[in-house]
C-alpha cells in the first residue's frame, strides 16, 4: 500500500512541476506577447508623426542618451522592418501561447484525474 501512495505522490509531484512550469512559460509569452504589441502601437504613432513631416526637415532618433541625426526616409524603413519583425514576433508567439495554454489545460486536466483516482 505505501508503495502505490508513494507512487502516486511521485506521479501528483511531476504533474504539479510541470503545470507550474508551463503556466510559468505561459505567462513569460503573454508578457512579450503585449509588448511586441505595445511596440507596434508606438511605431504606428511614430510613422504617423514622420508622416507629417516634410523629407527635408530634421529627424532625430533616441540612441540611449543621446540623439542621432537619421534623415527621414532611413527612419521610415528602418520603422517598417521593425514592424515587420514585430509581426512575425507576434505570429510565433501567438502559436506558443496557444500550445503552452492547451497544455496548461491538459495537465490540469490529468491532475484532476489524478485527484479523483485517489480518492477513490
Amino acid at each position: 500500500m505505501s508503495e502505490v501512495q508513494s507512487e502516486a505522490q511521485q506521479l501528483l509531484y511531476a504533474i504539479q512541476t510541470k503545470l507550474q512550469e508551463d503556466s510559468i512559460q505561459l505567462n513569460i509569452v503573454n508578457t512579450r506577447l503585449q509588448t511586441k504589441e505595445r511596440d507596434n502601437r508606438v511605431i504606428d504613432l511614430v510613422q504617423k508623426e514622420l508622416s507629417t513631416i516634410k523629407p527635408e526637415h530634421s529627424a532625430y532618433k533616441s540612441i540611449g542618451k543621446m540623439f542621432l541625426y537619421t534623415p527621414t526616409e532611413t527612419m521610415k524603413t528602418e520603422l517598417e522592418d521593425k514592424k515587420k519583425e514585430n509581426l512575425e514576433n507576434i505570429q510565433a508567439l501567438k502559436k506558443k501561447g496557444e500550445f503552452l495554454s492547451k497544455r496548461v489545460n491538459e495537465t490540469q486536466a490529468h491532475l484532476n484525474d489524478v485527484f479523483q483516482n485517489i480518492k477513490k
